[in-house]
């Protein structure tokens, strides 16, 4: 059996509940000199602490504390998103138990 490699570069990747979990891993993964990542998480200060360690693997790493149970804050974040550009990957990483969309 082959090996597949998934080459992503130069890309825009949102992911929520980055902060943690499956989140933080995808994040891990997505994290090379060419793509930007928009990150959020509820734990701005687990955020904070993980985008620092970012810095200098990705081209750039933006962050926000959202509450994606609160529709008003999932909306404002992805308008936040879009002023870094139409994003390449969404990645939704986080449990939520009524889902506001």
């Amino acid at each position: 059996m082959s090996n597949f490699v998934l080459l992503i570069y130069n890309m825009n990747i949102v992911i929520t509940g980055a902060s943690k979990g499956l989140g933080k891993a995808f994040a891990k993964a997505f994290a090379n000199e060419n793509n930007v990542l928009l990150l959020c998480a509820r734990n701005i200060d687990d955020l904070k602490a993980f985008a620092n360690e970012l810095v200098g693997s990705v081209a750039a790493v933006h962050y926000q504390s959202v509450d994606v149970s609160k529709k008003e804050a999932v909306i404002a974040f992805g308008e936040w998103c879009l002023t870094f550009g139409t994003p390449d990957i969404l990645s939704i990483m986080q449990e939520v138990l009524n889902p506001v969309l």
